[in-house]
């Protein structure tokens, strides 16, 4: 049984622009023993060997490769927010029928003095004086009394709000978190010691106030007393001593301001006895004193009541008036208003949540209070989501998103829905919510203050880290497909978005991991040296440094080596890609670190000789095979490199080692065995083949073809024969004896043809013609051998340079002949759109006007396979180029196409504007130019001549539609595409500088030689601001050009025209065009081109020099 799993990444972010997707396959095949094999499809082949590196056995999946080492440790992240979540529902469930107290909610709004911590010591003592020195019937000594009891209170209150001063707090928590107990228990001590300070003071206080009530019972402020002792009492729980004192305000001053308190104050005695009936009857009594700081908490107060009675209707109506009291004029006067709008709505909600549904909710809420609808249902689905109704939150966000679209809270509503998928265990939920969230960061967020923001950036961070570990230890555990591909976005997608965030070197190195398990050894090897690079000392360096080396072995071990055929027309040294340079640096750092030691260096040597054995660095994969067979002989790896070491002296014609090492093979019978046996023998036996390349080796070629033919024919029946002639040919190619060798050639295909190696002899013929500059005779060579061997391993880039020396040729229509093949050889070849363009192009060139507009209408009803979000564009705009070289009803039908263009490019969102690629900008950006252009053209229709009156009419249109013309080539310009912006500035230049010869030259009708010279004279002066005006344009033209190393036929003309124009201009060699960086408008790259200019005027190179194939 077989299955495949692909990873594809693309971390799309709000204010970043999209990454390139990669996907990665990996097929593990069940056998019959129940483990799991693996085929990475990542890794590129290598070399167009004539025997490629094929497949040959079944390699263990990263896993359990892994086995002897043990595996990889997943680091757990997990944020504190999701962590305790399921733990803080049961809490908020069982809390729920109490309302939350603040100690805040009272004020001392009425104190006679305003104490101060400086100096509570120095009050304390002049007081105490004042009271013992005051006669008993001095009317000042209850307000001493008073004041006293007053700092008594201050300093309890000083010593409450050191206890739970933010940095013992804090010292608390961290002695907690790291295990210290000692450190926390003498934290707790300190803080249990200031509340025991804080609790004494508070009992002197009460008795300051006590001894005012017993000794003055006449005095005047006696009600305040009386509340302050209610109060002090119920800071230290005598709640019933507290009520008696609440109760005498109400019964011996029923006038006092204190009566709404003391009422508020007695309903809570009876509330905190579960006398609800009795609580309710208090707390109404309160709403007759609206003016009071009591009236808000005591509305608040009965709606907790009717929910505890389970009256959920009239609970929720009644918080629902605390919340609309809150934003009045007089609530906003309250100091805890903030604190009571929010505990209001999260009450409402709670009501509501017994007697609605979710699905009703954001109605239900609209009915009873509109204005803030949404901010009820927000709140309700924040309060399903702490008590664990995890989809019943999801409905409610949804709601939210779906009817507030203009919220400045949205991204809140998707994390939400995703912390509620992490809960119930929706991954896909998760992973899309995540996924909008990225994509519409910016403007999700660009209403949100800094703490806002800030909270979103943590449980962005948090939501991520967590729900990728939690997955990833799932994937390893159960390898579902599903799993995998989730787990890889999140973590891709939290380096992307807090790459320097305190998790991101644990993110890393988890990501490195799971790649490891799942076979993509390339990736991970990428990924493990992201996490030496964060951090070369880590924790998971060393371990890295040993990951790398063996993903990248692991990557090379799923190849069998073969030998490649001697025959290859190209054995020359290729230099390493930066990409195996990667594995190459990995190896030979985990060589020099593990200094021998480590039973794993040999498995770094492989790596080392299979790269250098795949780009011809035979003498590097020599070196390294010797070390394993000399230093590790029992190795499980000496046989394989044994081979490859018969092979890399083969291919170098180093027939010496070679029958040294042949022979010293075929005597040791660990290594001479099966297939490899065979192998050793058939070497031993061509040896007198094999001596011919002594003189190759020697560069004495001639020689060389001369030892071949003589084999050839003193054994004219041998297997070789093919292969002599070959060699022959190679060797009298090499000194200088073309014809010889072409000869030799077309005798080995023609008397030759059913043999392997008669299709390369047919290419190598093309290759020559190619080397000595007779490109004609190349193509068709090239030609003949892609119809003639459809399937051979060089018909691709064989049709590459037939092509590109076609249309070198300007043998259009041959060019256009072989693109099709191409395309019909190759139909995934990512280069088919471009061709399909170039087609219609070719056509053109080729007087087939007609048939390049059926091939471009064609191309545009159906795009090729593969077409991007450029060739569209690029299409029409050729289309339009297509006719706009007929009669005028085709002109005007190319107008209307250019139109198109731009016009459905403005069209397009902005996003996907953005991410347009630079051809597609650079086919707008021509577009636009051509309806400049068109303009243009207009106003050097207009020729100024009649009389003086006429003239001006002229004078004036012809400059309305060049201003004309100067707005859409500005437009031109803004597209920020250097060679369309360039020539838009050169050719407002050019019409300006038009207009201004036009009117020196002008001679109207019908005037004196008096009025002719005065009219003149007239218009050379209003010719010379235009003049300057043409000037300016030229030269920004010019530093454009500069400025951007982009020089083009426009960048000429302004230059020329500022030689005729401005003596004053500074010609540096900084604006002499070199003429090899002159581009041309309207070029098409070549099949396999490498690299294209960044604008859509691309560049056609050679094809790389490594992959040349010269026998």
């Amino acid at each position: 049984m077989t299955s495949t799993y692909c990873t594809t990444s693309m971390v799309s972010i709000g204010w970043m622009n999209s990454a390139p997707t990669s996907t990665r396959c990996v097929t593990y095949v069940q056998q019959s023993n129940g483990m799991k094999t693996s085929k990475s499809y990542r890794w590129p082949r290598l070399l167009g060997s004539l025997i490629a590196f094929i497949l040959v056995c079944s390699v263990p999946t990263a896993m359990a490769a892994k086995g002897k080492e043990g595996k990889r440790a997943i680091k757990s992240l997990e944020s504190t927010r999701l962590k305790q979540q399921k733990k803080d529902a049961e809490k908020a469930k069982k809390q729920k029928t109490r309302p939350v107290k603040r100690r805040s909610l009272l004020r001392r709004k009425d104190r006679v003095q305003e104490a101060l911590d400086a100096n509570i010591e120095e009050q304390i003592e002049t007081l105490q004086m004042l009271i013992e020195s005051a006669d008993i019937e001095d009317p000042d000594l209850p307000k001493y009394l008073l004041t006293l009891g007053d700092v008594y209170w201050d300093k309890s209150d000083n010593f409450y709000e050191q206890a739970y001063d933010l940095t013992l707090e804090r010292e608390i928590y961290e002695a907690s978190e790291r295990g210290d107990v000692q450190a926390e228990d003498s934290a707790r001590m300190r803080q249990d010691d200031l509340l025991e300070k804080e609790r004494k003071w508070r009992e002197r206080a009460i008795q300051v106030y006590r001894s005012i009530e017993t000794r003055f019972p006449a005095y005047n402020d006696l009600d305040m007393v009386f509340y302050y002792l209610g109060y002090q009492l119920l800071q230290v729980n005598r709640k019933k001593s507290a009520s008696t004192y609440f109760r005498k305000i109400l019964e011996r001053f029923p006038s006092s301001r204190y009566v709404p308190d003391a009422l508020y104050h007695i309903g809570d005695h009876y509330f905190d006895k579960s006398k609800f009936n009795v609580a309710l009857q208090f707390y109404i009594k309160v709403e007759e004193f609206e003016d009071s700081a009591a009236y808000a908490m005591a509305l608040h107060r009965q709606g907790w009541c009717y929910f505890n009675m389970g009256d959920y209707q009239k609970s929720l109506r009644t918080f629902i008036r605390v919340i609309l009291h809150a934003q009045s004029e007089k609530g906003k006067l309250l100091p805890f208003r903030d604190e009571l709008e929010r505990e209001a709505r999260q009450d409402s909600v709670r009501a509501y949540a017994v007697v609605g549904s979710p699905e009703q909710s954001l109605k239900f809420f609209a009915r009873i209070a509109p204005g803030i609808k949404f901010l009820l249902a927000e709140s309700l689905a924040n309060m399903y989501f702490t008590e664990g109704d995890w989809d019943k939150s999801i409905t409610v966000y949804r709601l939210l998103l779906k009817h507030w679209k203009d919220s400045p809270n949205r991204a809140k509503y998707l994390l939400g829905i995703a912390e509620n998928g992490y809960h119930v265990g929706d991954k896909k939920m998760l992973v899309d919510s995540v996924r909008q969230v990225m994509k519409d960061f910016r403007s999700m967020t660009a209403d949100l203050d800094a703490r806002a923001l800030k909270s979103v950036n943590e449980r962005l961070e948090g939501l991520v880290k967590t729900a990728a570990t939690v997955y990833h230890k799932e994937a390893e555990k159960y390898g579902h497909k599903d799993t995998i591909q989730h787990t890889t976005y999140l973590y891709e997608a939290y380096l992307a978005l807090f790459p320097n965030a305190q998790d991101a070197y644990e993110v890393t190195w988890n990501l490195g991991v799971l790649n490891e398990d799942i076979g993509n050894w390339e990736e991970a090897a990428e990924i493990y040296e992201k996490v030496i690079k964060m951090n070369p000392d880590g924790p998971y360096a060393a371990d890295a440094a040993r990951a790398i080396m063996l993903a990248y072995y692991n990557v090379v071990e799923n190849e069998q080596v073969d030998s490649k055929d001697s025959a290859e027309l190209n054995l020359n040294p290729i230099p390493y890609p930066d990409r195996y340079q990667n594995a190459i640096k990995s190896a030979r750092r985990f060589i020099r670190l593990a200094k021998g030691k480590d039973p794993e260096v040999s498995k770094a040597h492989v790596v080392l000789a299979r790269i250098a054995y795949h780009f011809n660095h035979f003498d590097t994969a020599t070196e390294n095979l010797l070390i394993v067979l000399n230093q590790y002989p029992d190795d499980s790896l000496v046989p394989m490199a044994a081979r490859m070491l018969l092979y890399c002296y083969d291919l170098q014609r180093d027939v010496d080692n070679l029958q040294i090492y042949a022979d010293r093979f075929a005597a040791n019978p660990k290594i001479n065995q099966g297939e490899f046996a065979v192998f050793i023998l058939k070497v031993r036996n061509q040896m007198s083949f094999k001596r011919c390349f002594k003189f190759e080796r020697k560069k004495e070629y001639l020689k060389t073809a001369q030892c071949f033919e003589k084999y050839v024919q003193e054994f004219p029946d041998t297997e070789l024969r093919a292969r002599g002639f070959f060699y022959a040919a190679a060797a009298y190619n090499r000194a200088k004896m073309i014809k010889k060798a072409l000869t030799t050639l077309g005798d080995l295909y023609n008397e030759m043809s059913e043999d392997p190696l008669a299709p390369t002899a047919l290419y190598s013929i093309a290759e020559i013609y190619r080397s000595i500059a007779l490109y004609e005779k190349s193509a068709k060579f090239y030609e003949m051998y892609a119809k003639n061997h459809p399937d051979h391993r060089y018909v691709k880039k064989a049709l590459q340079f037939a092509y590109l020396f076609r249309k070198a040729l300007q043998q259009h229509t041959r060019a256009v002949k072989v693109s099709a093949l191409y395309r019909k050889m190759y139909p995934s070849d990512p280069n088919n759109p471009n061709l399909v363009v170039e087609s219609g192009v070719l056509q053109q060139k080729a007087g087939r006007r007609s048939r390049a507009v059926r091939a471009l209408t064609k191309a545009l009803q159906r795009p090729p396979k593969g077409a991007g979000a450029d060739f569209e564009f690029r299409a029409r705009l050729e289309l339009g180029k297509a006719y706009s070289g007929g009669n005028r009803g085709d002109r005007r039908r190319a107008l209307t196409i250019f139109e198109k263009n731009v016009k459905r490019f403005e069209e397009l969102p902005e996003d996907v504007r953005r991410k347009m690629p630079p051809s597609g900008i650079a086919a707008v950006a021509e577009s636009h130019f051509m309806l400049g252009e068109v303009v243009l053209k207009n106003a050097a229709g207009i020729k100024i001549k009649g009389r003086a009156k006429d003239i001006k009419t002229l004078v004036k249109n012809k400059v309305l539609l060049i201003k004309q013309a100067e707005q859409i080539f500005d437009r031109v310009v803004s597209y920020g595409n250097r060679h369309w912006a360039i020539a838009g500035l050169s050719r407002i230049g050019h019409a300006y500088e038009r207009l201004a010869e036009d009117l020196v030259k002008v001679k109207p009708r019908g005037l004196n030689y008096e009025q002719t010279m005065y009219f003149q004279q007239e218009s050379e002066e209003k010719a010379e601001p235009i003049r300057q005006k043409a000037i300016e344009m030229y030269r920004t033209a010019l530093k454009a050009a500069v400025a951007n190393r982009w020089f083009n036929t426009y960048t000429q003309d302004a230059l020329d025209a500022l030689k005729r124009l401005d003596f004053t201009f500074p010609f540096l060699k900084e604006y002499v065009v070199p003429s090899a960086q002159v581009r041309l408008s309207g070029s098409i790259p070549m099949i396999g081109s490498l690299t294209e200019a960044e604008e859509g005027t691309l560049a056609a190179p050679e094809p790389d020099p490594n992959e040349e194939a010269n026998p």
